[in-house]
């Protein structure tokens, strides 16, 4: 989901997720690794002590920002060094390059064969110089390596023509969206009301059919990619070291409501998220409930 921000709305500070955590705001000053449950600052290694129950670990991201990436890395690379069994799972891909990934974890492929095996530049787009510490995280240690997402087109064909034009054949497995998230959709309203050709669903009694359709395929978006990650645990030799990271973009992460809880409805294993908030050189505040842990990275270091 692209990090579109109403006009004097922050997106950061709704009053949305766990009902625990949404009534508190917190001030968070650059450089700071927060865990907002406890309102207490940790360390990297302190982050990987205490997700040390979870068999998921979601880091959300802005796509273009690479102090993100870099983090990202950091702390896939510190939980390999404390002993879990890690996977790395991947909005950027979608299944049908599944085949690369698996190559790119057995070190066999160059940069520039995975970049074309994999298609890189249509699947995502983004500068791969960005996303470089992930892949030499993966690639150094051997990780193994999972494409989340469903393909493009069948998320457009949604977004443009609603999930019931898709027949059964085309949902790759997926039997049903559940659309009666409040939560979720008052993220989405707040992330994408600027949108061109939207309108919030709700607004003044009327629901715009082009939003709800964007919003069906956001939906699609966060249960494809909990549905990959459980399918593929499914076939992986269980372990209590083991620990799913799933790297996706601020959208998917934020309050638990995106793939979070597409998991939560289909697994009780434990669940944590990392928000990782834009560059800034000022505190910033935001809602306690945005993700368990949260880092504002700090301007000009």
């Amino acid at each position: 989901m692209l990090m579109v921000r109403q006009q004097g709305l922050s997106p950061y500070n709704l009053e949305i997720g766990d009902p625990v955590r949404r009534v508190r705001r917190l001030r968070i000053h650059p450089g700071e690794l927060i865990e907002t449950g406890r309102r207490r600052k940790l360390t990297l290694r302190q982050l990987v002590q205490a997700v040390e129950p979870c068999t998921f670990l979601l880091i959300g991201e802005e796509h273009s920002e690479a102090r993100h990436h870099q983090f990202q890395a950091a702390v896939i690379d510190a939980l390999v060094r404390a002993g879990r069994s890690v996977i790395v799972g991947m909005e950027m891909f979608d299944r049908t390059k599944q085949y690369p990934l698996n190559l790119w974890t057995l070190n066999r492929l160059s940069e520039a064969e995975f970049l074309e095996q994999s298609d890189w530049w249509r699947q995502w787009g983004f500068d791969f110089a960005l996303y470089r510490p992930i892949f030499e995280v993966v690639y150094r240690h051997r990780l193994r390596l999972v494409a989340l997402n469903v393909p493009r087109l069948v998320v457009r064909q949604v977004a443009q023509q609603g999930w019931v034009s898709l027949a059964e054949s085309e949902r790759m497995g997926i039997t049903a969206l559940d659309l009666s998230q409040s939560d979720h959709r008052q993220l989405f309203n707040a992330l994408m009301s600027d949108h061109p050709g939207t309108t919030p669903a709700g607004h003044e009694g009327h629901i715009d059919p082009a939003h709800e359709r964007f919003y069906e395929a956001q939906v699609l978006w966060d249960t494809a990619m909990a549905d990959s990650a459980l399918h593929y645990l499914e076939r992986t030799v269980p372990s209590p070291r083991l620990i799913f990271v799933i790297l996706a973009g601020n959208g998917h992460v934020m309050y638990d409501v995106g793939i979070a809880l597409r998991l939560r409805q289909r697994t009780d294993r434990l669940i944590a998220s990392v928000v990782c908030l834009p560059v800034s050189d000022q505190p910033m505040e935001i809602r306690a409930s945005l993700a368990h842990f949260v880092w504002l990275p700090p301007a000009g270091r």
